[in-house]
């Protein structure tokens, strides 16, 4: 007889054990559980996974992590590292997100982003554009950090500025990438971007410019708009002037970032 089955009694083992895995860290929610590592049923097996319980009413399960520093490599659209019961240090559970998603009401969970062990932290109610969900109705919410993200993209910044690429699916609003003219638009308009579909998971924002020089919005090295901003929230910080040609004066502001892990939750 095991310690746990003496400890209940020979009842059932608890909810998230290895023997009694849980959906998601959602469910652990109406067992009061802390946050931890636990056992969940996942398409690949069960899987023993870290459950944050307390950041904005807990019940988020970690399916994403990185730990290489300044990671522009970040995959968040691949099962990697899981091989085992415990995931590796680097590793992507994507299809149990994916399972997961048939379960919220817009069929897909919400995320938390969590950088440099907690220091940086904020949510997101689509990524991935499941469902109902679309790029015009996301929404953002800085947790932790609000300060140094917002120095970055600001939380309005990123809720209201128009969407040039939102994770595949580019165009839809806007004129960023399609060559296109530039009378009547604002110049240099900042423009949302996510990344994760063929590309490195990226946020990131670039103030807009037409790409013909002596366009009244070129950046150009030398043209007449001179150079747009380029931002970037995860999964690193740093905001940086570029040039249409492909010159950069140089980075302006940025964050070593030591860790990125990416949490969903059943909406």
């Amino acid at each position: 007889m095991s310690t746990q089955q003496i400890l209940l009694g020979g009842g059932k083992p608890p909810l998230g054990s290895e023997n009694n895995p849980a959906t998601s860290a959602k469910e652990l929610l109406t067992v009061s559980a802390s946050s931890g590592n636990y056992y969940f049923t996942t398409p690949s097996g069960v899987k023993q996974l870290y459950a944050d319980m307390s950041t904005d009413g807990g019940g988020w399960t970690m399916f994403a992590r990185t730990q290489i520093t300044n990671n522009g490599s970040f995959n968040i659209r691949s099962d990697y590292g899981i091989s085992g019961t415990t995931p590796s240090t680097e590793f992507c559970a994507y299809s149990y997100k994916n399972n997961r998603d048939g379960s919220s009401s817009t069929s897909e969970c919400e995320y938390l982003i969590n950088m440099n062990n907690g220091s940086y932290v904020f949510k997101i109610s689509t990524l991935y554009l499941k469902g109902s969900n679309t790029y015009q109705n996301r929404n953002g919410t800085w947790i932790n950090g609000t300060s140094t993200l917002n120095n970055y993209i600001s939380q309005s910044e990123f809720n209201n500025n128009a969407v040039a690429y939102w994770d595949g699916s580019s165009g839809g609003v806007g004129y960023a990438g399609g060559g296109k003219s530039d009378v009547g638009q604002a110049c240099k308009r900042d423009e949302i971007y996510v990344y994760s579909w063929s590309s490195n998971f990226n946020i990131n924002t670039f103030s807009f410019n037409t790409p013909h020089n002596g366009s009244r919005c070129s950046d150009w090295c030398g043209g007449a708009g001179s150079y747009r901003l380029s931002k970037v929230l995860a999964p690193y910080l740093q905001k940086r002037q570029t040039c249409f040609s492909g010159y950069s004066p140089g980075t302006i502001a940025s964050e070593n970032i030591t860790s990125c892990t990416l949490f969903f939750r059943e909406k």
